[in-house]
C-alpha cells in the first residue's frame, strides 16, 4: 500500500512472503527512513552490506545508493519513509548530523510500541484527503526521528564480508 502526498513525502508498506525480491539499485533526493515491522532482509547501502532485522531502522541520507536482497528471507514487512530534507530545518537539523552517524539504528525493544505507533499514525494520516496532513505528517516525522536520536542504543552493526 502506498500513497502519495507530494514528490518529496512517500509512506509505504510492503510485505514479501516465500519469494526472492530484489530491488535494483537506486538513489533519492529525499531522505529514506526504512522500518523492519517482522523478518530480515540484507541492506545494501553504498559499498556496505547490512543484515536488518526486525525492530532495527535504517537511514539512508539523500543521494547515497541502496537496494534490498530478501533472498534469506521467508517473510518479511517493513515501513518505507520517504522525506525532503526541509524537514530538518532550524534546531531539528542536529536529528540528521545524530542519524547520519550510522546507516542501521537500533533501539531496545521496550520503546519498540512507542515507535510503531508513530509509524501507524503517519501510515493512517497519509491516506487522509485532508488539507492540514502535510503540518501533521511533518509533526509525527519529527517526533519519530527525536525519539530515534533519544533511544538509539551503540550496537555494532552487521556488515557482511
Amino acid at each position: 500500500m502506498e500513497y502519495k502526498l507530494a514528490k518529496d513525502r512517500m509512506v509505504s508498506r510492503n510485505k514479501v512472503k516465500k519469494k526472492h525480491v530484489v530491488t535494483t539499485i537506486h538513489y533519492h533526493e529525499e531522505y529514506e527512513l526504512y522500518y523492519m515491522l517482522d523478518g530480515n532482509t540484507t541492506y545494501f547501502i553504498g559499498n556496505e552490506i547490512y543484515s536488518v532485522e526486525k525492530g532495527n531502522f535504517v537511514f539512508i541520507p539523500k543521494g547515497i545508493p541502496h537496494n534490498t536482497d530478501s533472498q534469506n528471507c521467508r517473510y518479511n514487512e517493513r515501513i518505507l519513509l520517504s522525506f525532503s530534507e526541509d524537514i530538518f530545518e532550524g534546531k531539528a537539523r542536529s536529528l540528521l548530523e545524530q542519524l547520519e552517524m550510522s546507516r542501521i539504528i537500533f533501539v531496545p525493544d521496550t520503546h519498540l510500541p512507542q515507535l510503531e505507533e508513530i509509524l501507524f499514525k503517519l501510515e493512517a494520516e497519509y491516506a487522509q484527503d485532508e488539507k492540514e496532513k502535510s503540518i501533521l505528517l511533518d509533526i509525527y516525522i519529527l517526533e519519530l526521528l527525536t525519539l530515534l536520536c533519544r533511544y538509539r542504543c551503540e550496537k555494532k552493526a552487521h556488515i557482511q564480508e
